[in-house]
């Protein structure tokens, strides 16, 4: 063979552009997309060439825009995205689909085909190459190397859509064979009770020097014998997650350091915390998993679907009949499945007694609060006289650090807090008779910018709807023309051609419950009817607003707002924050919530009782309280009475106390004026009383036509001045 000989070098400049040869023809008046999307987490250090390469698409579209053009738009997905997701699912390329549809992009940059789409049926792609059909968008894919060609495609010309359904079918092959070969490995060496690259719990690791496919897990003693123990002190508090949780949270590591010498030795593949000279979980769902997770047996789990697993694969740390017991205990059966019948304590007010409306949760998806990182709604039984009632409260929590459960920061009613929002809305659409046609028209300039919002989600539905009425009919009329036929029993069920099409629409059936589902979560408005609907509800709020559905309330609301924020501000007051769209109200509106039960207090502390016992039987009430400032003067007579002490001279039958006895120091120093904080609360606490309500509401905005012009001027119109009153005062309890 003649062997090629170079004839001559031509030297290169490193920052001499690139040759792209001859550029395609595209609308320079519209912009120039580049779409960049990388698969892996932390591929942007780890595979930082390929991020590299994408990122120099910019220049080959800013040449193919020029001077004159329109220019270039970037969509970074950045890492950790994968092509297999829908159009929705992706941030920027949904950005992308809606600019496409807005006609503001005529060609879209990647550097290579499948950073759009990994789409084994075509519905993502399908509905993307619709799309730049209709809206003349061009799909380049520039040379990446000296030897490379560039490769565009024109939707309009159906050769062009041959070749990238070629291309989108090969993107997903590599899932299919490559990666799912690799993947059948990995299976494979577990099956035979090799080690697979799963995570180990504590106190397993894997020793160096084992030939790869031969891998075996093996114990690790120094925490081996703490994760023994661990499970014995479990066991001491009778199968109890939270003791040992307060019991874990209390040390400052439960497993030591790993010595230098020992990580030369063994791969630890155990994902936990650092702490303190070592590591321990963080959250009590941690130790909850290691309990039920067999390696501490020596099982081997092959598969979860269906089960199977390898007896005694290697040394167990735990025996498996203590270990079964606490398995029973989180998991209600045995090993092997069998149901348990466990003898578990009857809780109190367990089931729900009234068959009246269900509870609801009106602010559950617009509620926040300044302190509180998280706020879910959760489920209590009280009893009301004979009566048991489920009730829903808004819970305001945050993670602390180095505990390993949330720390609660309030729980308070929802439908209490509900009915304050809504009267609120209620008095605002009484005073302004206009704000009901103002709304309605601010709706629906929103329901016009939804539907630009969800032209992705639509599209798609539009596409799978047309494939499942497709498949339908093909499934028909093959079920007709094999009815008669006798069946071949050698023949596999997955290679029966109407199985195969059963399933697949099936799992159209599955995306497009999905994305229904997305489009409902969306707060979306459906079609002028509903704007309408809602026009009517503000036109009468009081008659109207009870025939809506939980879901329409919460819609409604969070339609009119753009953020609803509750802070605890003291031992009874708190600060609801309104921020009603413009329409409604150009300002904050805020009101001070006067809770008539506050949250759960602890006992009182020794010192507390040592200062009641010197100061109570003589001094004032203000003294005392001030030195206690997170009681009430009704806490500091409990207190009292549980150490034997007694004042000299009751107050009792003088009148009016200088302070309500429902009152603490800080509920007073909350406010800066002293005699206008303890008015206010002794208003509140009659109402409340009056009314049989919990909690009373003072708005700091009065209903004057002034009131509503936005202002700079702090919200807070107490800590001003004490001219301004509210304009009123809603109240909410329970019978």
């Amino acid at each position: 063979m003649r062997e090629l000989i170079m004839t001559g070098f031509k030297i290169r400049k490193q920052d001499e552009p690139v040759n792209y040869g001859s550029l395609p023809n595209v609308d320079t008046n519209r912009l120039i997309a580049v779409y960049i999307r990388q698969s892996k987490k932390d591929a942007d250090d780890k595979n930082g060439e390929s991020r590299k390469t994408q990122l120099e698409l910019k220049n080959y579209a800013a040449t193919l825009s020029g001077e004159k053009g329109a220019g270039v738009r970037e969509y970074d997905e950045k890492s950790g995205k994968s092509g297999q997701k829908r159009i929705d699912q992706r941030e920027k390329l949904n950005q992308l689909y809606k600019d496409m549809e807005a006609n503001l992009i005529s060609a879209v940059i990647v550097s290579r085909e499948d950073r759009l789409f990994r789409d084994k049926w075509g519905t993502q792609s399908g509905t993307f190459m619709e799309l730049a059909e209709k809206r003349k968008a061009l799909v380049i894919v520039p040379p990446l190397s000296i030897n490379s060609k560039q490769r565009f495609y024109n939707f309009s010309n159906y050769e062009h859509v041959k070749a990238f359904k070629d291309k989108m079918q090969a993107a997903y092959d590599y899932i299919e064979t490559h990666i799912k070969y690799m993947n059948d490995n990995q299976k494979n060496k577990g099956a035979r009770g090799n080690y697979d690259g799963r995570w180990l719990p504590p106190g397993f690791v894997i020793p160096y020097g084992q030939e790869k496919m031969e891998q075996k897990i093996d114990v690790y003693e120094p925490w081996a014998k703490i994760m023994e123990e661990l499970y014995s002190t479990w066991e001491a508090y009778n199968y109890s997650i939270p003791k040992l949780a307060r019991y874990v949270e209390k040390i400052p590591y439960l497993f030591p350091d790993i010595p230098e010498e020992d990580t030369k030795k063994y791969c630890f593949r155990t994902s936990i915390d650092r702490a303190s000279r070592g590591f321990k979980p963080k959250t009590a769902i941690t130790l909850k998993s290691w309990f039920m997770n067999i390696v501490y047996i020596g099982w081997w789990l092959i598969s979860q679907e269906s089960g199977e697993v390898i007896a005694n694969n290697h040394p167990a740390i735990i025996d498996r009949e203590r270990f079964e017991k606490g398995y029973i205990q989180l998991t209600g059966h045995t090993l092997e499945g069998v149901p348990v019948n466990l003898a578990y304590p009857q809780k109190r007010h367990q089931a729900r007694k009234d068959e009246g409306q269900p509870p609801e949760a009106v602010l559950q998806f617009v509620l926040s609060s300044p302190i509180a990182p998280w706020i879910s709604v959760c489920t209590a039984f009280n009893r009301y006289k004979n009566e048991v009632r489920e009730e829903l409260y808004y819970k305001g929590f945050k993670k602390i650090e180095g505990e390993m459960y949330n720390k609660n920061l309030f729980c308070i009613r929802c439908d209490a807090l509900d009915t304050i929002v809504m009267k609120r809305l209620e008095a605002l659409a009484e005073f302004d008779k206009q704000l009901a046609l103002r709304i309605e028209h601010g709706l629906e300039e929103v329901r016009q910018q939804q539907v630009k919002e969800c032209i992705s989600i639509d599209d798609q539905l539009k596409t799978i709807n047309a494939d499942i009425k497709t498949l339908t009919g093909r499934l028909t009329l093959i079920s007709e023309l094999t009815k008669d036929e006798t069946e071949d029993e050698d023949k596999k069920d997955e290679d029966n051609p109407i199985t195969a099409i059963y399933n697949r629409i099936q799992e159209l059936r599955g995306q497009k419950r999905e994305l229904e589902e997305k489009k409902k979560r969306a707060n979306i408005l459906e079609g002028q009817e509903e704007v309408q609907q809602f026009y009517a509800v503000l036109e009468n709020v009081k008659e109207e607003w009870p025939k809506l559905t939980i879901e329409q309330k919460q819609k409604l609301i969070k339609l009119l707002t753009t953020k609803v924020e509750l802070t605890p501000c003291s031992m009874h007051w708190y600060k609801l924050t309104i921020h009603w769209i413009g329409p409604i109200c150009n300002r904050p509106d805020v009101a001070y919530i006067w809770r008539i039960r506050p949250e759960a207090q602890p006992a009182l502390e020794t010192w507390e009782l040592d200062l009641i016992r010197e100061h109570y039987p003589t001094c004032n009430m203000e003294y005392l309280l001030e030195r206690i400032p997170n009681r009430t003067w009704g806490a500091i007579i409990g207190g009292a009475s549980s150490i034997g002490v007694k004042r000299e001279n009751s107050d009792r039958g003088k009148g009016k106390r200088a302070i309500p006895t429902k009152v603490s120091w800080e509920d007073i120093m909350f406010f800066p004026n002293k005699e206008k904080a303890i008015e206010m609360a002794r208003e509140a606490i009659e109402d409340c009383m009056k009314h049989k309500t919990s909690l009373s509401a003072k708005w700091l905005i009065p209903l004057l036509p002034e009131s509503f012009i936005e202002s700079s001027e702090d919200n807070n119109i107490i800590h001003d001045t004490n001219e301004r009153r509210a304009s009123g005062s809603y109240f909410y309890g329970s019978p």
